[in-house]
């Protein structure tokens, strides 16, 4: 597939849809690594963990370099269950970011998925704490990365960021910041359509305690 034909499927969320749809059909291909990570991270937003679970392994094994490997490899741990490994994983990869001051927005972004797994993972073991400090650094690097490239797939990503920090407050009134964030999710689910159960979750989250 051509390269120009990748970067198109990976910036249109329809495309990733028909992709994720067709995945495990017969005569089904993903592409490249980065196209098959972008799938199974749209797949888990979907819910569909079957979808999800083909095409991180797909990521997986093109073995491509740097910490996306790496991310796609914590992201199978966790579908199959192996939460001590995903743990040791995801940890160490936060702990190699290095300094992220004055970063490029494609490093941040990187960085950023990083602490979107970690958060997922935080929240898979009960440390909501962590998920939460995990999901709010992942927010920010994306609102930054937004600011420069304000396309489809990263503002999706901050959408899930704001949502996942959203699910990781689960009790209770939202505080008042986390209140915006779930409000500037559900905006950008409304305008990008196909979201509806992320937006009446979201309506739950922000009518608790009202």
């Amino acid at each position: 597939m051509a390269v120009g034909r990748l970067q198109g499927l990976v910036l249109d969320q329809d495309g990733l849809h028909q992709r994720i749809d067709g995945v495990g059909r017969k005569g089904e291909t993903l592409g490249d690594g980065a196209l098959g990570l972008a799938i199974a991270r749209l797949a888990l937003e979907r819910g569909d963990s079957d979808a999800a679970r083909v095409a991180f392994g797909h990521a997986v094994a093109t073995e491509w370099p740097g910490v996306m490997l790496t991310v796609a490899r914590v992201y199978l741990d966790l579908l199959a269950g192996r939460l001590s490994e995903a743990t040791n994983q995801i940890e160490e990869a936060a702990a190699g970011l290095g300094p992220l001051e004055d970063a490029a927005w494609y490093v941040l972004y990187e960085a950023a998925e990083v602490m979107l797994a970690r958060g997922v993972v935080a929240r898979a073991t009960g440390r909501q704490a962590d998920a939460r400090s995990a999901f709010d650094t992942a927010r920010q690097m994306l609102e930054t990365v937004v600011n420069v490239q304000s396309v489809p797939r990263y503002t999706r990503r901050l959408a899930f960021a704001r949502t996942s920090l959203v699910r990781a407050w689960s009790d209770g009134r939202l505080p008042l910041a986390i209140r915006r964030h779930a409000e500037a999710a559900i905006a950008w689910y409304r305008g990008a359509g196909g979201y509806a159960d992320v937006i009446a979750e979201l309506e739950r989250a922000l009518a608790r305690g009202a």
